[in-house]
């Protein structure tokens, strides 16, 4: 931007968290961000290495090249410049989901609003490092499947995704083209329909975190 003569700025306008899918028998209270960085480096490669079952890992992920959520775990979870040997890439979130349901052993990440509304697989509760035993659930208690589910939808941890205390949130923003001209107010305009209360109202419809 700053080559082309303009600068970008960026407005906050929710809050969204990471979810990662695992299937419903696998037997394994949590995990920490330092284990979901073991995995999807190839560090551990069976489930028994993290109090689990004998079950060797599958790790499943998008592409970095082809999804934001992909890049930014990479980026800002993970802080490496790629992933392990061991994950395997998907073309989308549902091809994602369904290998976990085809697999004991599988795990696959994605935009909570994605995981949290599913029926079959489970998002695992995730840890801070810092604190391996205090998992928070991205969803919010308690965790519905089967005709409960189809009836009362599960939704995301709103809570815990506003106060923090849900390791793997992230704020999302509109960009803005700041040159004076007439993107600029585009953007402008569009991040201040996402700021009013009608906005935010959307943004919590769509499974995300209102900041407002």
């Amino acid at each position: 931007a700053k080559q082309r003569g303009f600068t970008l700025e960026q407005i906050p306008a929710a809050i969204d968290g990471i979810a990662l899918a695992v299937h419903p028998d696998l037997d394994l209270p949590g995990l920490t961000v330092s284990q979901i960085q073991a995995i999807y480096t190839g560090q551990v490669i069976n489930w028994s290495e993290l109090g689990g079952p004998d079950l060797p890992i599958s790790a499943y992920s998008r592409s970095p090249e082809e999804a934001g959520t992909a890049q930014y775990f990479l980026d800002s979870i993970m802080d490496t410049d790629t992933y392990g040997e061991n994950v395997l890439f998907v073309g989308d979130t549902t091809t994602g989901l369904r290998q976990v349901l085809d697999n004991v052993g599988g795990i696959y990440f994605a935009s909570a609003p994605e995981i949290v509304n599913q029926c079959s697989i489970y998002p695992i509760p995730v840890a801070a490092q810092e604190q391996p035993e205090n998992f928070i659930t991205p969803f919010t208690a308690p965790w519905r499947t089967g005709r409960d589910c189809l009836e009362q939808e599960n939704t995301v941890n709103k809570v815990a995704f506003r106060d923090g205390s849900y390791p793997l949130t992230r704020r999302l923003f509109v960009v803005v083209k700041a040159e004076g001209g007439s993107d600029e107010a585009a953007g402008r305009a569009y991040a201040k329909m996402l700021l009013s209360s009608e906005g935010q109202a959307l943004i919590d419809q769509a499974g995300f975190i209102s900041i407002r």
